[in-house]
């Protein structure tokens, strides 16, 4: 074989993981792609390349209550963790909240810091709706393991269940990996099926309890209330009050190793119990 051919060949499997895409351990390897799948966002999300595993079959009806399927082994799970917070017994049964833990399966959302948007959202979802139904309220979610819903899908489960408030979680990422904090956005626009203006009204004053709540955790960057300006899909198409709460950035290092931790996304959860609460008990 010639010298320049056997230098060539070199040069290439020395480099081919970041020119050509084989397979690589590197952690750090980052991909800048725009999520067309979830809430219609208009900006990119930074997320790190990662291969998503088949999700396992949906836990039967009647079995849901009851049980929730961990993802695949590596990835951050609820595992046997239970909440230390105390739970406020009311009487709400005939007020249903829809938690909605975003992404899954096939679309794991914005992946950063070793951590996977959807094992987060359906880990605080969990907690969430624990508490939620300990409480007294009745609650459901939009998944109960690691599989892909469409949006359309999401808010249909919200009408089946006559629901009274619909709770969106996420976790966000940006390219400045600078951006940190948590917000909550509303259900800000009618359609010309939904014409009733009160679901704007009562959709911000949610978001504002939720909010209130959120925003005494401590060392957190609050964002604030904000309107739904990306006129996203769960909250724009939902006839009944709706909002999203996005917990913080994936793409910060300080935030990343926050999240990772199972009673920090409790605190959350608990936080943004509280507020449903709060909202519930003022209407």
């Amino acid at each position: 074989m010639k010298l320049h051919t056997i230098l060539s060949l070199m040069f290439f499997f020395a480099f081919a993981p970041a020119c050509v895409g084989l397979k690589t351990n590197n952690q750090d390897n980052w991909a800048f792609t725009t999520s067309s799948s979830e809430y219609n966002r208009d900006s990119s999300q930074l997320v790190r390349t990662a291969a998503v595993s088949n999700p396992p079959a949906q836990a039967a009806p009647a079995a849901q209550a009851a049980r929730v399927n961990a993802p695949a082994s590596g990835r951050l799970t609820l595992g046997n963790y239970r909440t230390s917070y105390p739970i406020t017994k009311v009487v709400a049964q005939n007020f249903t909240v829809v938690v909605d833990p975003g992404h899954g399966g096939t679309d794991p959302g914005a992946l950063g810091s070793g951590l996977r948007e959807s094992d987060l959202t359906f880990i605080i979802g969990v907690l969430l709706h624990r508490k939620l139904s300990e409480s007294g309220f009745r609650s459901t979610m939009t998944r109960w393991d690691d599989t892909f819903k469409s949006l359309e899908n999401r808010v249909l489960v919200a009408k089946n269940q006559k629901c009274d408030l619909f709770v969106s979680i996420h976790i966000n990422a940006a390219e400045a990996t600078n951006a940190c904090g948590v917000e909550v956005f509303h259900k800000s626009h009618l359609t010309r099926s939904i014409r009733n203006s009160s679901l704007i009204t009562t959709s911000r004053s949610a978001a504002a309890s939720i909010g209130n709540e959120l925003k005494l955790i401590q060392g957190i960057n609050w964002r604030g209330v904000k309107q739904d300006a990306r006129h996203l899909y769960v909250l724009k198409q939902s006839p009944f009050p709706a909002v999203l709460v996005e917990c913080g950035f994936i793409s910060n290092a300080n935030e990343g190793r926050k999240l990772g931790d199972i009673r920090y996304l409790d605190e959350i959860s608990n936080r943004i119990y509280q507020g449903i609460l709060s909202h519930y008990r003022s209407r």
